[in-house]
C-alpha cells in the first residue's frame, strides 16, 4: 500500500485493541485516575507508537482547545495525519458517543482551535521526558491482541 494511503480499518483494528487492553488494565497500572478523562495527551503518543510499531506512521500528535463564554478553556489530544483523525478518549466529552474515532471527516474535531502539531509517536520524545508513557507502553503492547 503507499505511504499515502491510509488502512482506515487496521487503525481502527489497533486504536480498538488498545482501548480495550487499557479498560482490561488495573487503575493502578495506569496514570490516570479516571481513564478517558485527563488521558488524552498520554495515551495518543502511546498509540501513536503502536501504530509506528505496527508500520503505520506520519500521524502526528494534535494539541486542540476550546473556549466557554465565560473565559474558561479545556483542551483535548489527538492523532492526524492530514484529514484523517484517531482518537480514543473523546467519549470523555458528554457529546461524543463512541469510545474509538477512526475519521477523515470528523466534525468533531474541527471544531477545536488548534495547537501546532507535535511528533505522534514516543519514538520522538527519546526516553527521558516520556519514560512513565513507555512503561505504559510496555504494559499494553503485552496485552494487546493485534
Amino acid at each position: 500500500m503507499p505511504a499515502n494511503v491510509i488502512d482506515q480499518a487496521r487503525i481502527v483494528m489497533i486504536a480498538s485493541a488498545l482501548r480495550h487492553a487499557i479498560e482490561q488494565c488495573a487503575p493502578s497500572e495506569l496514570p490516570w485516575a479516571t481513564f478517558p478523562r485527563g488521558a488524552c495527551g498520554d495515551i495518543s503518543l502511546v498509540l501513536g507508537q503502536v501504530m509506528r510499531d505496527e508500520g503505520i506512521g506520519g500521524f502526528m500528535y494534535i494539541c486542540g482547545n476550546k473556549y466557554r463564554p465565560d473565559g474558561h478553556s479545556f483542551s483535548h489530544g489527538w492523532l492526524q495525519n492530514n484529514q484523517w483523525v484517531v482518537d480514543i478518549t473523546a467519549d470523555q466529552f458528554a457529546e461524543v458517543e463512541h469510545r474509538v474515532i477512526v475519521s477523515n471527516n470528523s466534525e468533531w474535531h474541527r471544531q477545536w482551535e488548534l495547537e501546532r502539531p507535535q511528533p505522534g509517536a514516543l519514538v520522538e520524545y527519546g526516553v527521558q521526558g516520556v519514560i512513565h508513557l513507555w512503561r505504559l507502553h510496555s504494559i499494553l503492547t503485552n496485552r494487546l491482541q493485534l
